[in-house]
């Protein structure tokens, strides 16, 4: 994941990050980059676009453990935008001190 302060997003730092990466990519002969998974029509998925990344249907696996349903893990579920709300309001040495814990469970 990648992600810069809000407040120089005007920088454009991750355009610079992935930039730098192509770039020392290509002179150490690798051809092919992964911009892992994303969500269709979400900002991550859009961005990667914009870089001529070409989406792949990539599936996931559950194990339900004793639940009939798949867990709705979309950006638009209630659940997960109160989740997305409350992250964004850490403070940025909480979320780095919590972060590596909490991605550990996000598919």
């Amino acid at each position: 994941w990648a992600s810069s302060l809000k407040e120089r997003r005007e920088l454009c730092p991750n355009n610079l990050l992935y930039w730098t990466v192509i770039r020392d990519a290509i002179r150490t002969g690798h051809t092919v980059l992964d911009f892992g998974r994303s969500t269709p029509d979400e900002g991550p998925y859009l961005f990667k676009l914009q870089w001529g990344a070409r989406p792949e249907q990539l599936w996931w696996e559950y194990c339900l453990h004793g639940i009939t349903t798949l867990p709705d893990q979309s950006t638009k579920n209630p659940r997960m935008q109160s989740a997305i709300r409350l992250w964004k309001r850490l403070p940025l040495p909480v979320a780095s001190f919590i972060g590596p814990r909490v991605v550990r469970s996000i598919p």
